[in-house]
């Protein structure tokens, strides 16, 4: 389950001196990079050194696809399972090797500086199971974290995971996989079409900060390799995040076990009722949210009534507490698709509690 990842050593001056040298490097610059080795899964080669007041230091940085290291062959479509981090120790190492003659740590030793986890769902292949885009539609109509960016691209969601500490995106594996790959067989892309791609990319915060929640002594990439829960529990939490923990169901569906309900006041029922048709009618709970800071009513229209609906901030997290004790989704299926229910793309995701908050 992880895509790439960024691993870095620190060097004597003597070292990086060397290593500029048999790199190609330009001895003036403070900081330099080289793609010349991606066929061989090392997307990135850096060199560069840090001078402050207080500190010097000299570094090499990776960049690299793990299972392509391992395999020699770029495969778009796998990902690498740390479980196999003994074998790709050796590969790694020996590719190092043939690249120079400095005498380098084994990967093991280095530290993590970026780990992309990421996992596919299988969609579009039921009718509870719709497109990928359906629920990237879906995804954009609950709360998404301040800063993402679901406008810019079609079938495609963004934003930050935190002050550096790395972000996350959601995407169809179809399109994604067609502007970056051009002649590959045509089963890869009709494969990639039916997959939804979720990407938790760990940088330095936050690796540093899972370092010290599980009792590392350091970010060596060794110790996030071996303990495979971290990526699992990273990708539950932003699924989470973005998707809930239950599926989705249609508003007449919502209605029907709401009002079926006996934990739940009689206004209480009404008030969600009207939150879940307020959000269907403007798209997403962000766009009701904004209308009602403006001091704007949403005018929703029943079979048999309209009303005018306005709550306060407070008024929704209230009923966000009610939604998620009775197990229902903010977001109701819109009525255009005519569907009454629709599962959670991630359901090994969606219950678990994470070990990492």
């Amino acid at each position: 389950m992880i895509h790439t990842t960024d691993v870095s050593t620190q060097l004597t001056s003597f070292t990086y001196e060397e290593l500029q040298r048999e790199l190609g490097a330009p001895p003036d610059h403070a900081s330099w990079s080289t793609n010349d080795y991606s066929s061989s899964g090392l997307t990135r080669i850096s060199l560069y050194h840090i001078t402050t007041q207080r500190f010097t230091g000299h570094f090499i940085r990776i960049a690299m696809n793990p299972l392509h290291v391992m395999s020699q062959s770029a495969d778009p479509m796998a990902l690498f399972n740390p479980a196999d981090f003994a074998e790709l120790i050796p590969e790694f190492d020996e590719l190092l090797r043939t690249i120079t003659n400095v005498e380098l740590p084994s990967l093991p030793y280095w530290l993590a500086c970026r780990i992309d986890y990421a996992s596919d769902a299988c969609v579009g292949n039921s009718p509870a199971r719709p497109s990928a885009d359906r629920y990237i539609d879906l995804a954009r109509r609950g709360y998404l974290p301040v800063g993402a960016n679901n406008q810019s691209q079609a079938g495609w969601i963004s934003f930050k995971a935190g002050n550096k500490s790395g972000s996350v995106q959601l995407y169809h594996r179809g399109p994604a996989l067609r502007s970056r790959f051009t002649g590959l067989d045509e089963e890869i892309y009709q494969q990639a079409d039916t997959l939804l791609r979720l990407e938790v990319q760990c940088k330095k915060g936050r690796l540093s900060s899972l370092a010290r929640k599980h009792g590392f002594p350091d970010r060596s990439l060794q110790h996030f390799m071996t303990t495979p829960c971290i990526g699992h529990d990273e990708l539950a939490r932003q699924s989470r995040r973005i998707f809930g923990s239950f599926g989705y169901v249609s508003y007449r569906k919502a209605a029907s076990q709401i009002n079926r309900n006996d934990q739940l006041q009689r206004r209480t029922k009404a008030d969600i009722l009207n939150l879940l048709k307020a959000v269907e009618v403007e798209g997403g709970i962000v766009a009701a949210q904004a209308k009602w800071l403006q001091g704007a009513p949403i005018s929703l229209h029943f079979a048999k009534q309209r009303r005018s609906v306005q709550f306060s901030n407070t008024q929704v997290l209230r009923l966000l507490r009610r939604l998620a004790q009775v197990r229902q989704h903010l977001v109701v299926i819109p009525a255009a698709w005519r569907m009454g229910a629709i599962e959670h793309p991630f359901p090994s995701f969606a219950n678990q509690r994470s070990a990492t908050p």
